[in-house]
């Protein structure tokens, strides 16, 4: 039996752990209809979410791990012939020979840089994570804060009302304008005043709150607030090659504590346990979205899936479902080429194309719509079936 590194091993494993809890979500709250058409990995029709974005920068590392973990306990077999190869024909062939020292850096790399490549994949991995987080947060406060917008805004000429009266009352001369001096300082304070054509995004996240059913949020919001800002600071040290400038930060979250040092990157001991402290994030997020009123999400629902749908195809595939429906039993050479062309056009596998066919007559119509083709696309119709000798 092979034996794997366990580190390695655990580490996929909450990788793993976080995609099946975004799995989960996108089936259950979004609706199973979504989720069953993203599994079936048609390329006419997607569901973007919070939850396929987060899935997308998961993939990347679950790639990364599991192709280490192959390529190590093969000790890189077939890496000198690669080598080899992508230099093959370069005029400057001679300077990468096997024993040169572009190829002894490389050998380095893969033996004894790994840790190093490791803290900069978990670092890009929060950066890509954090910024799914704030992309669809974002899109929600787009979505449902315009009562948020129009307070803040009004706060905001209330306090330029205010500045104009408290300059006017100070003034020093009995004239009726003030002076170069008090009226540069007047525009100094009123420059200082936010403008509310932007939001910061933890002013974002407050708005958010604050339209949401409180009693519905079944998390602590203050401890998710913090949460939140310590991944914040984390995600901002990308500007600093993974070093934290701004002043110490310390978060204490399910009894355990993580630290961001001033000028110093982040430790953590364990990566598993920084990976549940940034799949958090999905439940900060999900409990966000179901606590917003029912009614809110229904006519608002392009703030948290975007659809990717190319209607002239599905509109093409339902006549040609149509046509397939109506062609007699026996006719099987325009069954035939009709299958050819549903893989050649719509890059339907096999298997796709028999349970397409299977799902058209239990359906029990004889002609087929737009709609029609989007109910039958919730239906799981796996791309491919895998063997063990495919794994």
């Amino acid at each position: 039996m092979i034996k794997f590194d366990t580190n390695q091993c655990n580490l996929l494993r909450e990788f793993l752990k976080l995609k099946e809890k975004c799995f989960f979500w996108e089936k259950n709250f979004l609706g199973e209809g979504f989720y069953t058409t993203n599994q079936n990995k048609y390329n006419f029709i997607f569901y973007h979410s919070f939850y396929s974005s987060f899935c997308d920068v998961i993939d990347l590392q679950i790639f990364f791990l599991v192709n280490e973990e192959l390529s190590n306990i093969t000790r890189r077999c077939g890496f000198d012939e690669l080598w080899n190869q992508v230099f093959e024909g370069d005029v400057e062939k001679e300077k990468y020979h096997l024993s040169g020292s572009h190829y002894v850096d490389m050998k380095d790399l893969f033996i004894w840089r790994y840790n190093p490549i490791l803290g900069s994949l978990m670092l890009d991995f929060l950066v890509s994570a954090f910024s799914a987080f704030e992309n669809w947060i974002s899109k929600l406060f787009d979505e449902i804060c315009d009562e948020q917008r129009k307070i803040m805004n009004n706060s905001r000429k209330e306090k330029i009302k205010k500045c104009i009266e408290v300059a006017y009352k100070n003034k020093k001369s009995d004239f009726i304008q003030l002076s170069d001096d008090e009226m540069e300082d007047l525009i100094s304070k009123i420059n200082s005043i936010p403008k509310c054509d932007y939001f910061s995004f933890p002013d974002k996240l407050e708005c958010i709150y604050k339209v949401i059913d409180k009693e519905s949020y079944k998390r602590n919001w203050k401890e998710d607030k913090s949460l939140v800002s310590f991944l914040a600071a984390r995600r901002n040290t990308v500007h600093n090659q993974g070093i934290h400038t701004s002043k110490n930060k310390e978060l204490r979250f399910k009894d355990k504590v993580y630290i961001l040092e001033q000028g110093k990157p982040y430790k953590v001991d364990k990566y598993t346990d920084d990976l549940s402290l940034i799949g958090e994030l999905i439940d900060i997020y999900t409990e966000l979205l179901k606590s917003i009123h029912k009614d809110i999400r229904l006519n608002k629902i392009a703030s948290f899936v975007e659809f990717s749908i190319d209607e002239l195809s599905i509109k093409i595939l339902a006549e040609i479902c149509s046509y397939i429906i109506n062609i007699s039993d026996g006719n099987t050479e325009n069954i035939d080429i009709v299958k050819c062309n549903l893989a050649k056009k719509f890059s339907l596998s096999k298997i796709q194309i028999e349970r397409l066919i299977s799902f058209l007559e239990k359906s029990e119509k004889k002609e087929f719509h737009f709609e029609d083709m989007i109910e039958l696309f919730s239906f799981y119709n796996p791309p491919y079936q895998i063997s063990e000798q495919q794994i």
